[in-house]
């Protein structure tokens, strides 16, 4: 079974040789054009591969917008990035398997080509490189959209550097992983594929990690490569992983893009003292939440240190990029440690106007008045997204206006306040206003 690492793989290509070397004249006619034959295929491989990419992320056009391929390139033409496509020849004489790199290139978000070394497998071409798109667009490209767009989309899921199925001391975020070979997925949910990695770098741009774990014969192996070509770790006995009796692999990718900073109490500070200065980007947060929420809102969740001490700086410039995600969970960060409310309700409106749920109901919450704003802000985010604590308010609202009081609306609205179960606040409070209605 082949390992399924890139690693400094030679271009053993006559005919690209010739490009490149002065070689012997008398090289043979035949050699020529075999070479050029495969150049031709691996071209109509690159465009094959595009155009199956493509289709593939058709369905994630909600998230990646518009796009469009031109010959062995997938460009996404609202997020500015170019996925390009370029075969390897790897001369083992192995034909079950093509190998591709992917660079991500972005002007914008990675100056150097973000490369991921792919290995399609199947019993012929067309399966081949259907496998590898499919690697490419369920286990690659889901960290990078989370990386441009500063929080988790598709099956990515965020670190901040103390996780342990993260890369410890950096920020950033990995996809699924995949599976060769007959296993049970769920003992792998939690493990640390890439724990203690050495060597990585820590010059504050992207980077994407590719870990490969095979068992054969009971023992697992482990290797390591960051940006497609260079390994950090070659054959490593693993025992963190269950030994298992069949022959399997396991992949998954990560992007990395800059250490943890939760020991900096000095930037936290810093970026405190920004925001007390109401900057332009974040001031003035005045509005009603009804007239800047978007017609849909996620239900993003929080982490409770994703902003923790040094992070909050990482979160303000995720938030003002654009992140909703990083504008709510740094409103919490800053109402816990009983900050300037005039600070996280300005976060909690932006965190609203960048289609956070929850941000338009702390938003909302920390008004001064229950006023007619209120009622129709709680109203809208209970209707989009169903949040448990803006069902509650607003059956709450409703049900203390007795003279106008709607017993069918006041059900609607708590009939999703239980959501994260009987032990979450909102529901609690939900089944209060409940027995009271019951009992009049």
């Amino acid at each position: 079974m082949k390992i399924l690492l890139c690693l400094f793989v030679l271009f053993l290509n006559g005919y690209v040789a010739l490009a490149q070397e002065k070689v012997d004249v008398k090289a043979s006619s035949e050699t020529d054009r075999l070479a050029e034959q495969k150049l031709r295929k691996f071209s109509t491989n690159n465009t094959t591969m595009a155009v199956k990419l493509a289709s593939l992320l058709n369905d994630k056009r909600q998230v990646i917008g518009s796009l469009e391929t031109s010959g062995n390139e997938v460009i996404l033409k609202d997020l500015n990035l170019r996925l390009i496509i370029s075969e390897r020849f790897d001369h083992d004489g192995q034909s079950n398997y093509k190998h591709f790199h992917v660079f991500a290139q972005s002007s914008q978000y990675f100056p150097e080509k973000l490369d991921a070394c792919i290995i399609g497998v199947g019993d012929d071409d067309k399966e081949m490189i259907a496998d590898a798109a499919e690697i490419y667009s369920d286990l690659v490209l889901p960290s990078i959209l989370s990386f441009i767009k500063g929080e988790e989309v598709l099956t990515a899921s965020q670190f901040y550097g103390t996780e342990s199925w993260g890369v410890a001391g950096y920020r950033g975020f990995k996809g699924n992983y995949a599976i060769r070979g007959a296993s049970d997925d769920s003992q792998f949910d939690e493990a640390t594929f890439f724990a203690d990695i050495p060597n990585l770098p820590s010059d504050k741009r992207a980077h994407l990690l590719k870990a490969t774990l095979q068992c054969q014969k009971g023992a697992w192996i482990r290797n390591i490569e960051i940006d497609g070509e260079t390994p950090l770790v070659i054959d490593q006995k693993w025992n963190q992983l269950p030994a298992s009796p069949s022959p399997i692999i396991i992949i998954q990718f990560a992007i990395i893009h800059k250490k943890d900073a939760i020991s900096d109490l000095d930037i936290r500070e810093s970026a405190l003292d920004k925001l007390k200065k109401h900057p332009s980007w974040l001031f003035p947060a005045e509005a009603c939440p009804f007239e800047v929420m978007p017609k849909q809102l996620s239900r993003t969740g929080f982490s409770s240190h994703a902003c923790k001490e040094g992070r909050l700086q990482d979160c303000i410039i995720e938030c003002r990029k654009g992140s909703a995600s990083a504008c709510y969970n740094a409103a919490l960060e800053i109402q816990r440690n009983r900050g300037d409310k005039s600070i996280f309700q300005a976060l909690f409106l932006r965190a609203c106007r960048l289609g956070h749920a929850s941000g338009c109901t702390n938003a909302t919450a920390g008004r001064k008045d229950n006023d007619a704003c209120s009622l129709r802000s709680f109203e809208k985010i209970c209707e989009i997204a169903q949040d448990p604590w803006a069902c509650t308010m607003y059956g709450g609202l409703l049900f203390r206006d007795s003279q106008k009081r709607n017993t069918a609306k006041i059900r609607e609205a708590l009939r999703h306040s239980c959501r994260h179960g009987p032990e979450d606040p909102a529901c609690a409070y939900a089944m209060k206003i409940l027995e009271q209605l019951n009992s009049e």
